[in-house]
C-alpha cells in the first residue's frame, strides 16, 4: 500500500537500498535496518565472543613462542612449521579447541616436503605420501575457486614463481560464474580475477 511505502521511506531506522517496479500496481522494495536500529539477539554475546577469541589467540601465541624460528606460516587457527625427530610439536586432538594434524589423512609417515606462501590464506605445499610413494599438492588461495581449469593457472609452481621471481600478476578467467541480478534472476556471466603475492603484515627477506 502507498502509506506503507511512504512510511518505509520516511522511517529513520530503515535504509531503502533499491526500488524495482514490477507492474503498474506492485513495486519491490529492498531495505535493511540501520546499524543503530539493529537489536542484538538474546543468544549472542560480543563479550563471550571476544573472550573466546582472545583465549584461542593466547594458545596460538604460546605455540608460536615454543616453535620460534621453525614457524613457516600461521593464521588465526593454524600453524605450519618444520619438524625434526625429537623436536616439540603442538598437541593434537579431536575435541573443541584442539589442533588437528591435516597431514594425518595422507597416511602414516606422510610429510610436507615443500611449502610456499604468497600471503595470508595464500599458500601451497607438496606432501610426500609414504604409502603410495608419490607427491600430492595442496593449494589454497582466498577468493579463487581452484577447480580443474583454474588449478592449471594458479598452483604450487605459480605461487613459488611469484614469490621467488616477483612475477607480474596472473589473471584467472571464469567463463560461467553463477550470479544473481537485482531482480533475483539467476544468470551465468564471465568473471576475471587477479592473483598476486600480497604481504601487508609480513616481509620477504633474503635467506641468511
Amino acid at each position: 500500500k502507498a502509506h506503507d511505502f511512504f512510511n518505509m521511506l520516511t522511517n529513520p531506522s530503515i535504509e531503502v537500498t533499491s526500488i524495482i517496479p514490477v507492474n503498474d500496481e506492485v513495486i519491490f522494495v529492498n531495505s535493511a535496518l540501520t546499524e543503530e536500529a539493529v537489536e542484538p539477539l538474546k543468544t549472542s554475546s560480543v563479550v563471550l565472543a571476544a573472550y573466546t577469541t582472545a583465549n584461542a589467540r593466547l594458545v596460538l601465541y604460546e605455540y608460536l613462542e615454543r616453535l620460534d624460528q621453525r614457524v613457516l606460516y600461521f593464521d588465526t587457527d593454524s600453524v605450519i612449521f618444520t619438524e625434526q625427530s625429537g623436536e616439540w610439536s603442538p598437541p593434537t586432538g579431536n575435541f573443541l579447541g584442539d589442533m588437528t594434524d591435516e597431514i594425518e589423512c595422507y597416511g602414516p609417515g606422510s610429510r610436507i616436503v615443500e611449502f610456499v606462501s604468497g600471503g595470508p590464506k595464500n599458500y601451497a605445499y607438496n606432501v610426500f605420501v609414504l604409502g603410495d610413494n608419490r607427491e600430492v599438492t595442496m593449494c589454497k588461495v582466498k577468493g579463487l575457486n581452484l577447480n580443474y581449469k583454474n588449478s592449471a593457472i594458479v598452483n604450487f609452481d605459480t605461487i613459488k614463481d611469484h614469490v621467488l621471481n616477483n612475477t607480474p600478476e596472473t589473471f584467472v578467467e571464469t567463463d560461467r560464474r553463477i550470479a544473481r541480478t537485482c531482480t533475483f534472476e539467476v544468470i551465468s556471466k564471465p568473471e576475471k580475477k587477479t592473483y598476486r603475492v600480497h604481504y601487508t603484515k609480513r616481509r620477504r627477506l633474503e635467506q641468511g
